[in-house]
């Protein structure tokens, strides 16, 4: 039973006056006494409980608490699908400009303009390489070829990567110019590394140079990649075995 039925009840029950009270029978006073018996048991049942519910901390705590993270997951879902979004439409861009340099890569005057500064870029290496080699053999030739390795070596990386072919830097050639590096940086008095690196150099590495039919293409940059890779160090241990270690 609620509360207002409750105070309806007696506000019928309650409000008599002395001469009405007076002149009702026993049987009328006694139905009233039963109503305001109900009455009052209905209050134990109702009233109370609603005041714990409303009252009981842990309940509205709980509440609370999902109503938070209920916000705090609309939000997430919310941001993210804005991300979502955000991110299809950079892709989508990024994407349209990929297409773009292709059909301008793709063009013939681009290709000529290519082969123009690979030929030039080809023509001043052989020559600066020939004359430092050459001018100084012991100083400057090395820290040339430590320059030198490592960008050809990062090229053929980041082509092949593009190309999808990178398991092919695995090639025994390019683990042979990573250990002369290792040795003219790190451990360039080891006998025995040095050893390893001549036999590797003018060995297998060499011979691919005929296996692999490596040609002196000066506005192919793949061309001369291959040919460097192949060539520098056949070059430079010959050279470290026959000119350097004997004047030292």
């Amino acid at each position: 039973m609620c509360p207002s039925s409750f105070l309806n009840e007696l506000d019928d029950v309650a409000y008599y006056t002395p001469e009405e009270t007076e002149a009702s029978t026993s049987e009328t006073q006694e139905l009233e006494l039963e109503q305001m018996a109900l009455a009052m048991e209905g209050v134990d049942d109702t009233i109370f409980n609603d005041l714990t519910v409303i009252t009981n901390n842990q309940l509205v705590k709980k509440s609370l608490e999902s109503l938070k993270k209920l916000k705090e997951k609309i939000k997430d879902t919310s941001v993210a699908r804005k991300f979502d979004v955000e991110k299809e439409n950079v892709l989508s861009k990024i994407n349209k400009q990929k297409e773009k340099i292709k059909k301008v890569m793709s063009t013939a005057p681009f290709w000529r303009s290519a082969d123009k500064l690979g030929f030039v870029f080809g023509t001043i290496l052989i020559i600066s390489f020939s004359f430092i080699i050459g001018r100084y053999p012991d100083t400057l030739a090395y820290t040339f070829i430590q320059w030198l390795l490592p960008s050809f070596l990062f090229y053929r990386y980041v082509h092949y990567y593009s190309m999808g072919w990178h398991y092919y830097i695995s090639d025994f050639c390019y683990y042979e110019n990573l250990l002369i590096l290792y040795f003219l940086w790190f451990d360039s008095s080891n006998e025995q590394l040095l050893l390893i690196c001549y036999l590797f150099a003018q060995g297998v590495v060499a011979f691919s140079i005929k296996a692999f039919r490596n040609s002196l293409v000066y506005h192919k940059p793949e061309k001369l990649c291959d040919l460097f890779i192949h060539s520098i160090p056949m070059t430079i241990m010959y050279h470290i075995r026959w000119f350097t270690i004997p004047s030292q």
